[in-house]
């Protein structure tokens, strides 16, 4: 849609454009008289006379351009208001000045209609006289120029591409008319399922916090479980334990019961017999007595003895150590002694000169 008004709008301007021209082709010499009039002709003004061969024809056509200039004058040609030809001499010669030209191939000098063809004259004697001579060429078929060509194929390859952008534009609404009406289902599903959501989400938070209350009690029922499950083991290893002990107990007591019945047996006989050991033990209690008398009598003597042993063995260990006295100190005059006899006596001296 923006390449088709785009186009539009360039084609709209171009028409506009070319009728417009066309109208200053037609007027520009209105404002060209206005202005000499308000500037004033300059001295020496004539106009000269101008001829076209042919007067009409296409771009291509070749205009033989005759003109009546003074002599010894350069002159200027224009096509409209675009100089074609610059400083043409004219010499001594009493002939028109004839030159060749073209039609510019350009817009909008190349466009249908007259087309006016301006000589412009000076005198090469220094002087300020100008001449003036003007001729119409008609344009009868109208080819376009290098820029019309290029312009041309920009717009059929814009236009191809308007095309192109067209039938994507069109195949991109349906698909936006499809999606439309794929959102709208999509936005009442979502719709749907925002409602669904928020029950699911207050559901959830009911359920998140039931969770959470349910998490703790796990984990403290998991911690007394635990604690639970290694008292019950280890009261399961106990309880095997007391069944073999009570297994054991078992065969015991029922061994302990026979020999029960046995000592039974043996205590009855052992009571008889308890009884007359009893007499006896009063007895030998009686003779405990006499025997313990006699045993405190003996105890006090073995004291005494105890101690005259001991002031005994006093007195032998103080005349042990002053026999080891004696001993040593005999042994020490001894051997002085027998130091003094081995030892040489010195000569005593008899005189004076033996001194």
């Amino acid at each position: 849609m923006v390449w088709r008004n785009l186009l539009y709008n360039l084609f709209q301007k171009q028409k506009v454009g070319e009728n417009v021209m066309k109208l200053l082709r037609k007027l520009w010499l209105i404002p060209l008289v206005s202005l000499l009039l308000t500037l004033g002709i300059p001295k020496g003004y004539c106009e000269i006379g101008v001829n076209l061969y042919p007067s009409k024809g296409t771009i291509f056509t070749d205009i033989l351009l005759e003109a009546y200039v003074p002599i010894n004058s350069r002159n200027n040609i224009f096509w409209d208001d675009v100089v074609i030809a610059l400083d043409v001499p004219r010499g001594q010669e009493n002939f028109p000045l004839t030159l060749n030209i073209k039609c510019p191939n350009q817009h909008p000098y190349s466009d249908l209609g007259n087309h006016t063809i301006t000589v412009e004259s000076f005198y090469w004697d220094g002087s300020d006289k100008v001449a003036y001579g003007y001729a119409t060429f008609e344009i009868v078929e109208y080819f376009p120029c290098d820029e019309w060509l290029v312009l041309n194929a920009t717009y059929h390859d814009l236009l191809a591409n308007y095309s192109d952008l067209t039938d994507d534009y069109n195949s991109l609404l349906a698909d936006y008319n499809a999606l439309q009406a794929d959102y709208n289902t999509l936005q009442n599903d979502y719709n749907s399922l925002l409602a669904n959501y928020n029950n699911l989400l207050n559901s959830y938070n009911s359920l998140a916090s039931n969770y959470d209350s349910l998490n703790s009690n796990y984990y403290e029922l998991k911690s007394n479980f635990d604690s639970l499950n290694s008292t019950y083991h280890y009261l399961l290893e106990l309880f095997s334990q007391l069944q073999s002990d009570y297994s054991g107990l078992k065969g015991n007591y029922d061994a302990f019961s026979v020999d029960l019945n046995t000592l039974q047996a043996l205590y009855t006989s052992l009571l008889a017999n308890y009884t007359h050991l009893q007499n006896d033990y009063y007895s030998v209690c009686s003779n405990y007595n006499t025997l313990e008398v006699d045993y405190n009598s003996l105890n006090s003597d073995y004291d005494d003895l105890q101690s005259k042993q001991d002031t005994l063995m006093s007195d032998l260990s103080t005349a042990k150590n002053l026999s080891y006295i004696f001993i040593i100190t005999t042994i020490i005059f001894i051997g002085i002694a027998i130091y003094l006899a081995v030892r040489k006596p010195k000569k005593i001296p008899t005189s004076i000169s033996e001194v």
